[in-house]
């Protein structure tokens, strides 16, 4: 069993768990994934990217200087 502290459990959509499923083939080239793998990498980019347009609407100057990583 998953460690409670560390994991949780989400629902989605039968349509979304076969997108996902798919994904674990083709993000990564030549590479099988896990579908854990496939949502953490599908957040971190979003979350990154959210962070950038808050980071440019709020001072468009700097935001350029800016890099983000995905961990």
């Amino acid at each position: 069993m998953a460690d409670p502290l560390k994991y949780k459990s989400i629902s989605i959509h039968i349509d979304c768990y076969k997108k996902i499923d798919e994904l674990t083939k083709t993000l990564v080239p030549g590479v099988a994934i896990s579908r854990a793998q496939v949502v953490r990498m599908l957040v971190n980019l979003a979350n990154d990217k959210y962070k950038q347009e808050v980071i440019e609407e709020i001072n468009p100057y700097t935001a350029a200087d800016q890099k983000w990583e995905v961990n």
